[in-house]
Order: structure tokens, then sequence, then C-alpha cells
């Protein structure tokens, strides 16, 4: 079970067309065996092309969003380095997802 917040894009829109942003935290599932972040978009467009992410890779199987695993964090060093390397992902999928949303 993951760990998750929404950052609505239109907030005075309700209903399936409403655009948003989750950022979270996966413990490891089917898709990666490790602890990851992860910034997805909603609804999930079906792009041409990703913007480019400043930490991570895109992750378009069964779910479309960026993705940080924990393998990736831990290699940036101290957990000062891995604390900014979060941070630094954060900040680029959330802008990535909102490039892909056209917010």
């Amino acid at each position: 079970m993951d760990i998750a917040f929404t950052m609505p894009i239109d907030p005075n829109e309700r209903g399936a067309r409403s655009r948003s942003v989750n950022l979270g935290m996966e413990p490891g599932d089917g898709y990666y065996p490790e602890p990851y972040f992860y910034s997805s978009p909603a609804p999930a467009p079906n792009p041409d092309a990703f913007p480019g992410l400043a930490l991570g890779a895109w992750h378009i199987e069964g779910f479309t969003g960026a993705v940080l695993p924990a393998a990736e964090i831990v290699a940036a060093g101290d957990a000062s380095a891995q604390q900014q390397a979060v941070e630094t992902f954060a900040r680029s999928a959330i802008q990535a997802n909102r490039t892909l949303l056209k917010a």
C-alpha cells in the first residue's frame, strides 16, 4: 500500500475531467521489488514524448508516472545527498507531469 497525496491542477473543477498530479511512495510492488517514489498525472495522458526528468525515469506499463527507485536514492551518497535527490526528483517530476497535463 502506498502513501500519496494529490495536488489538484483545477481545484474548482470536479469529476472525471479534473486534472491533478500525485506524489507518493510505494514500499515495493509488482512493478518494482524495492521502495520507490513516484509522481503521476491524472488523467493519464497518452503523449508522443515525455518531458525530461532531473532524476528517475518514466514508467508507462500499467501506470504512467515518473519513478525514483530506492537504489538510485542510495547511490546518491550520504543522508543529505539522498534527501537532495528525493527533493530534486519531486520538483522535476511534478513539473514534468504538469507539462504533460498542459497545466
